[in-house]
C-alpha cells in the first residue's frame, strides 16, 4: 500500500476495495462504499429484445439509493 497522500494503481484500488469487502474476486458488488449495507437489488435491467438475455445491470443499495456496481456485456464496472 501507497504512503498517505500517494495515487494508487488500479490493481491496488481494486485490491484494496476486495480486501476491505466492498468488491468479490469477480468484482461484484458485496456492500455499499457509502453506508456499508449488503442490502442490494438490480435496476435499469437492460434485456435482449427487453425480455431475454439480460445485457446490462446497474446493483443499488437498497437502503441508501447509491449504484455500487454495473454490469454489462459479462463484466463488472464501478
Amino acid at each position: 500500500m501507497k504512503g498517505e497522500g500517494e495515487p494508487q494503481s488500479v490493481d491496488e484500488y481494486i485490491d484494496d476495495m476486495i480486501e476491505s469487502g466492498y468488491l468479490n474476486k469477480d468484482l461484484s458488488p458485496n456492500k455499499c462504499i457509502n453506508c456499508d449495507s449488503k442490502d442490494m437489488e438490480q435496476t435499469n435491467v437492460d434485456r435482449l429484445d427487453g425480455w431475454r438475455d439480460t445485457l446490462e445491470y446497474d446493483v443499488k443499495c437498497k437502503d441508501c439509493g447509491a449504484i455500487t456496481g454495473h454490469w454489462a456485456y459479462g463484466h463488472w464496472q464501478f
